[in-house]
């Protein structure tokens, strides 16, 4: 099991499946682990009981049909049962509420024209120009502009040469 799972929009069918998952490890979890495995595996069992609520939340919010329609989608998993899943109004709408909206399962937002700034004041306070810099990372001097202006997402490689050239931790990009 992941330590954390992420939905989109339209990814109710994936969260079910994580469902049926998570209910089956919180089983094991709690009746099956020694104390030690328990201490260990404390994270997955956190993230897998948020799951197993979510899916208790959801189901009280529905009426009898639909209820219905999500255990016979959990015990056989057939293809139908998740396009009617999909395409009923009252289902999605109450698991956006209920999984997307809490926030649990979303990535942190990204704002590449913050991120660029950030690069671009690091790149100054070290005392580098543009180009400088650019020649040091082998790339072109509007290929890191790009970067700095938020027009465009830094490749990873890219990135941890900019964190070594400008003696800055990961930390200083994260943290807002």
């Amino acid at each position: 099991m992941r330590r954390h799972s992420f939905f989109r929009e339209g990814e109710i069918v994936k969260w079910l499946e994580a469902y049926r998952r998570s209910r089956e490890y919180v089983r094991i979890y709690r009746y099956y682990l020694g104390e030690e495995e328990k201490l260990l595996q404390r994270e997955d069992f956190i993230e897998a009981d948020r799951i197993v609520r979510e899916y208790q939340i959801l189901r009280c919010s529905l009426n009898d049909n639909n209820k219905e329609l999500l255990e016979r989608f959990l015990t056989r998993g057939e293809t139908d049962d998740a396009i009617k899943i999909l395409h009923s109004p009252d289902i999605v709408a109450n698991w956006e509420t209920i999984v997307l909206a809490s926030g649990e399962h979303s990535f942190a937002p990204f704002d590449p024209v913050v991120f660029g700034k950030k690069l671009r004041e690091s790149r100054e306070h070290k005392g580098f120009y543009r180009a400088e810099a650019a020649r040091y990372l082998e790339i072109s001097e509007n290929t890191l502009r790009s970067y700095e202006d938020g027009k465009r997402i830094i490749r990873v490689d890219i990135f941890f040469r900019i964190l070594e050239l400008y003696g800055v931790s990961i930390d200083c990009f994260i943290d807002d």
